[in-house]
């Protein structure tokens, strides 16, 4: 296992583990492409558009994808996301050879976000999702910034 998906799924425990408190969660599932490609080592975050508050149980929550671009984020019964509306923020940090280097700042890859600013803030990103019981498949797709 690439050791981006050790560190990220790390800190994926504390979150979705967390969770299992609350109400019936969404086991949540999908791809991220962008143009069209598969999108690896890229942070999909899901925010919850009502006013939960941020410690609520199936609050959010953010997963990275593996090298084939897909996510797996909870089982839906002891972990996952409340069903719900979620607006979907995306990161993707390159080096300077363009491959992914998730879990790092571009300064210290001597690298970029390779994800368009739109795409980075909750507030403007153009991507919101509905999950429903008993799990939600997702295709997402981004282009990539210039």
């Amino acid at each position: 296992m690439p050791r981006f998906l050790v560190i990220a799924s790390a800190l994926l425990i504390g979150p979705v583990a967390g969770c299992a408190r609350g109400p019936e969660l969404v086991a949540v599932t999908g791809t991220v492409q962008f143009d069209g490609r598969p999108a690896p080592g890229t942070g999909v975050t899901f925010w919850p558009t009502d006013s939960s508050p941020p410690d609520a149980a199936g609050c959010g929550g953010t997963v990275f994808t593996d090298d084939t671009g897909a996510f797996v984020l909870g089982d839906g019964a002891a972990s996952g996301l409340r069903p719900g509306a979620y607006k979907v923020t995306f990161t993707r940090v390159v080096d300077r050879a363009g491959r992914p280097a998730p879990l790092a700042k571009p300064s210290e890859v001597g690298g970029r976000e390779s994800v368009p600013a739109e795409y980075l803030d909750r507030d403007r990103t153009p991507v919101t999702v509905t999950l429903a019981r008993p799990a939600t498949a997702l295709e997402l797709s981004v282009p990539q910034a210039k």
